[in-house]
């Protein structure tokens, strides 16, 4: 019996906390503070701002970004 396990990254770079990629992958990189697991393949997430937990449509992080589902 196989266990396909699949997870869903955001890839934040770091030195903006900018999302430059989102990824589905086989590996679990819980802890990696470049990556943040989303719920779902969502390119919109894409130049969104990740900063301390919640994402922003701006740097500054004064628009929240609700992604749509």
């Amino acid at each position: 019996m196989s266990i396909n396990l699949a997870y869903i990254y955001a890839q934040i770079d770091l030195a903006d906390n900018m999302c430059i990629g989102v990824l589905t992958t086989t590996t679990n990189r819980e802890g990696d503070p470049s990556y943040v697991e989303i719920d779902s393949l969502n390119e919109d997430y894409l130049g969104r701002y990740y900063i301390n937990g919640a994402w922003y449509e701006d740097e500054e992080g004064t628009i929240p970004y609700i992604p749509a589902e």
